[in-house]
């Protein structure tokens, strides 16, 4: 009788925690799907605030009239809004998404460029300095661009952005 009732305790136990596996695997699987649609909305975040920022600094770039000085500094407002908006981003990925987002990037952030607006025109030197961050920000976003998607690739690693990000603090220190 003992053992009987032993051997009904193991089968329910038995099944009571193969029931739990099995909703435990499915949750776990749910999470981790979960967690990669997010981490491709925030590529996909990243990549086209990259595209905004350089559509902001081609359109600055076509503003040689002085007498259009109002165009001139609503542009490089937009480009440092734009800029803060990208910075952003890469800190919302590493606070919710992933922690090995490289956010110490101040590339991004406090450039002082609606200061080149002030004499109504930019001079030789701050034109170059659109022009170097325009192709920074276009080695960004191709190296994230896929053929097959057209846009980011959605299955980028977080390794590969931060070699990406990394590249452009390296060539902006040379």
């Amino acid at each position: 009788m003992k053992n009987i009732r032993l051997i009904a305790v193991k089968n329910i136990l038995l099944i009571f925690l193969s029931v739990a596996f099995i909703i435990s695997t499915l949750m776990i699987f749910h999470e981790k799907k979960q967690d990669k649609r997010q981490y491709e909305h925030f590529l996909n975040r990243f990549y086209f605030q990259l595209d905004d920022t350089i559509a902001s600094l081609e359109y600055a770039l076509t503003i040689k009239d002085p007498e259009k000085q109002e165009l001139l500094t609503s542009a490089m407002y937009k480009i440092e809004k734009n800029l803060e908006e990208t910075h952003l981003t890469l800190e919302m990925g590493d606070l919710f998404l992933d922690k090995n987002i490289r956010t110490s990037v101040h590339y991004f952030m406090n450039r002082g460029i609606p200061l080149f607006a002030n004499d109504g025109k930019l001079t030789v030197e701050e034109e170059a300095f659109l022009l170097k961050m325009k192709e920074n920000l276009e080695f960004i976003r191709q190296g994230m661009y896929s053929e097959e998607t057209g846009q980011e690739d959605p299955n980028l690693n977080v390794d590969t952005l931060n070699e990406l990000i990394s590249e452009i603090e390296r060539s902006r220190a040379r």
